[in-house]
């Protein structure tokens, strides 16, 4: 799906779909924003073919599944495939599932002789399209690491791909980011050379600023979180800030981080290629904070939260679980996944049952907020036409993923059961991918 083009609300929200307007063609996995634990089944079916031989999903007892998306007429499929078999065997606790995209049972049948792993069955076309929709994997091959656990599954690395290049000895998987930060390097503000899992030992928080200079947005936001920074080192917050580089040469990249009092990693080091796709980063300025202790994102892009707490009084910005329809709440749909609930009118009790869902989600690591609006709210009606939601399908709602270009169908209702049941869908793969017309239009 092509980028398209930023637009601008009529309070100067920018919302847009898939990409906004860098250079860096990088996509946002619905499951890094949305790392809910679901049931095997639920993702792959029930039954699995090992050759040609059914068998059950249960047989699948591997801590770490790999899900192979590929064909056999891919040109590199023989390799990709060779090297998934390598890792496969040299690990006892890892299971690979190829989830084929042949164009024919002909075809699968052919690859399946040159292949030892588990398959979904080619039959089974409307899980390989929930899957392909879930992880974003339109571009073969396509690897992603899932760990799973008696609770369920849930992803560890969503472009396994391009790890399983680049990690020629398999030495980092799961690829997670705490076996990428035992190998990384970074350069401290006085250019001293700092190993990672060392920032992490040493501070609470540890937070990612993707930025280049060249992006008059970056210029402006260089300066609030710079004196965001020093505001909060002058209280007792354990926080270290790694400056990754998106400039484009290597002397904008050095005038850049001698500007900013962060340790930082040049654009070009593999490192930076490693936690740009780790942390998905599909717009600049963005500002990643993960918890050190967990290696858990706190919150995928607290750039807005920094520009609205200069004083750093909210540290570390955690997301609010529920917002209101208002320029605040629209903003958030750019940052990622949210839940947007109308209503004719929001009642104390719509209210409350929002609230509880919201803060019952937010406590399983549900990083997707719900936006709730009603007419009094200034978006609403924008948001209504492009949900496509008239007033005889309120109060309800519908899970929505701008960067990613997702949405599930609109749900009529507003308890907290329904919200469960829209996010036991959503996990499950259950929603669209929006059309390049659906955007917000400012008149």
């Amino acid at each position: 799906m092509g980028c398209l083009r930023p637009v601008e609300l009529l309070t100067g929200v920018r919302v847009c779909l898939v990409q906004l307007a860098i250079s860096f063609p990088f996509f946002c996995h619905l499951n890094f924003l949305f790392p809910l634990v679901v049931k095997m089944d639920s993702l792959v079916g029930s039954e699995l073919l090992i050759r040609s031989e059914i068998v059950s999903v249960s047989s699948v007892s591997s801590k770490y599944v790999i899900l192979y998306f590929c064909s056999g007429w891919c040109p590199v499929f023989s390799q990709t495939s060779a090297l998934l078999e390598i890792l496969e065997k040299a690990r006892t606790d890892t299971s690979v599932v190829y989830v084929s995209s042949d164009r024919s049972q002909e075809e699968f049948d052919k690859a399946l002789l040159s292949i030892s792993f588990y398959s979904i069955p080619f039959s089974r076309r409307d899980i390989k399209r929930k899957l392909t929709g879930k992880f974003r994997t339109e571009a073969l091959p396509a690897v992603v690491v899932l760990e799973q656990t008696e609770a369920g599954v849930s992803a560890v690395c969503s472009d396994g791909y391009g790890a399983l290049m680049r990690d020629s000895s398999r030495s980092l998987f799961p690829w997670g980011l705490e076996q990428i930060s035992s190998v990384v390097t970074v350069s401290s503000p006085s250019d001293e050379r700092v190993p990672l899992q060392d920032l992490f030992k040493d501070k609470e928080y540890v937070a990612f600023y993707f930025s280049a200079s060249s992006n008059p947005r970056c210029e402006s936001f260089d300066e609030a979180l710079v004196r965001t920074f020093s505001t909060l080192r002058q209280r007792p917050v354990s926080l270290d800030i790694v400056f990754v580089s998106m400039d484009e040469t290597i002397q904008s990249c050095d005038a850049h981080h001698k500007s900013l009092p962060f340790h930082w990693i040049a654009a070009d080091a593999d490192a930076a290629t490693w936690l740009r796709e780790h942390f998905c980063v599909t717009a600049i300025p963005t500002l990643s904070v993960v918890h050190s202790a967990s290696f858990s994102t706190v919150r995928a892009n607290a750039v807005s939260a920094v520009q609205k707490d200069h004083s750093g009084a909210d540290f570390p910005w955690r997301p609010q679980a529920l917002l209101r329809m208002d320029a605040e709440g629209v903003q958030s749909l750019n940052e990622g996944p949210c839940i947007c609930a109308i209503a004719g009118a929001l009642s104390p009790e719509v209210i409350s049952s929002l609230t509880t869902a919201a803060e019952e989600l937010a406590a399983k690591g549900f990083i997707a907020r719900i936006i709730a609006g009603d007419s009094s709210d200034a978006f609403v009606s924008r948001v209504r036409d492009f949900l496509h939601v008239g007033d005889d399908l309120l109060p309800g709602f519908a899970f929505v993923d701008l960067p990613n270009a997702h949405k599930s169908q609109w749900v009529r209702g507003h308890s907290v059961d329904d919200v469960r049941k829209l996010v036991g869908d959503v996990a499950s793969g259950d929603y669209v991918f929006l059309n390049p017309k659906d955007a917000f239009e400012a008149s």
